[in-house]
């Protein structure tokens, strides 16, 4: 069943139950994303989806879509939110993305790129944080997990089908 909702000012059509972040693809428009993959469950946890929808600020990638709703991406507050949002990131973990070798094949440092982010305004933590290469499948690199769930959601073990990695903590003290 397709619905119809206005987006940027724009009346377009979507699939019920299509992804914002694949709307606005298909309509030409960039909304960043971390955490958000098709085949996960949207759970907004990066939040550099930031839109407007209906008059409220929410993460876009967890936006149900309806008839009649109003998205807002482009707007310059709405912007302005992203960069802080990935500024922060940045300084939160050990990010060098503006010198990493990656050349924009890492998400944090491609939606820098795209957002316009090329140093954070805000201190850096460099907090030491464990690395953990002990599996020759799984390296965790902790000091630059951005906590965006996507480990815990995919890796499953393979016998029990159980989750293998979970996030404890809020703000500074989240691992």
């Amino acid at each position: 069943m397709s619905i119809e909702f206005t987006l940027d000012g724009k009346q377009v059509t979507a699939e019920d139950g299509q992804s914002l972040p694949e709307v606005a693809a298909a309509n030409g428009i960039y909304l960043p994303t971390l955490c958000y993959h098709p085949e996960q469950e949207r759970v907004g946890t990066c939040r550099v989806c930031q839109v407007r929808f209906n008059g409220s600020i929410v993460a876009g990638c967890t936006v149900r879509l309806w008839d009649g709703a109003s998205v807002e991406i482009d707007a310059p507050d709405l912007m302005a939110m992203r960069r802080e949002v990935v500024e922060m990131l940045f300084a939160e973990g050990n990010h060098n993305c503006p010198s990493c070798e990656k050349s924009g094949r890492c998400g944090l440092q491609g939606v820098a790129y795209e957002v316009g982010v090329h140093n954070s305004e805000f201190p850096y933590r460099y907090p030491a944080r464990e690395a953990d290469h002990d599996s020759e499948l799984i390296w965790l690199e902790r000091d630059r997990c951005i906590m965006c769930h996507r480990c815990v959601e995919f890796v499953h073990d393979a016998e029990t089908g159980r989750k293998i990695f979970s996030l404890h903590g809020r703000g500074g003290t989240a691992r």
